[in-house]
């Protein structure tokens, strides 16, 4: 049955047990809680995240981190995370500064986002690998296609342990 691993809620505010008989009520659907710690409940705020985790956002191009992210890295910040960001072009860009002005870290990592040399891949890879073993982090979230392959490539080999990627594929009709 799923819960709130800090209060014990069940599945929009129900409770888990009967409370005559203390048994596990099983209510017939398994919600989707926040997979990579985004969704709030009710309860106790961002799913399966109790406060004080060192959590890795990795992206593709470091001014999109803030267009497209602050929200969710405010969110983690309030909650008293220790929130990291990782994206190519991040050394003293302006969205490096700004990050540090909310209280978060910035890495840069080597990424080309449009590369097919296979050398220079392996090096991102590399790069991105440098930065977990850095930052050891508790929770990963990868956005866009090739972050999302080397941080679940690289988080899986450094035993990070939840990792979550986000990537929309598109396609054509034509």
């Amino acid at each position: 049955m799923l819960r709130c691993g800090q209060c014990g809620v069940g599945p929009a505010g129900l409770p888990v047990a009967d409370p005559g008989s203390g048994r596990p009520v099983d209510w017939g659907f398994r919600p989707l809680w926040g997979a990579w710690g985004a969704v709030f409940r009710p309860c106790c705020g961002v799913a399966g995240m109790s406060a004080g985790k060192r959590i890795l956002l990795v992206g593709n191009k470091a001014d999109m981190t803030l267009k497209f992210r602050l929200d969710l890295i405010l969110a983690w910040r309030d909650l008293g995370h220790e929130v990291h960001v990782a994206a190519p072009g991040m050394t003293d860009s302006a969205t490096a500064r700004d990050l540090h002005g909310l209280g978060v870290r910035s890495h840069e990592f080597v990424l080309n986002r449009v590369g097919q040399n296979p050398v220079q891949e392996l090096r991102a890879l590399l790069s991105l690998m440098q930065i977990i073993v850095r930052v050891r982090p508790s929770h990963m979230l990868c956005y866009t296609i090739k972050p999302v392959v080397y941080g679940m490539l690289s988080g899986w080999l450094l035993r990070v342990p939840a990792r979550f990627g986000i990537c929309l594929l598109y396609t054509s009709d034509a």
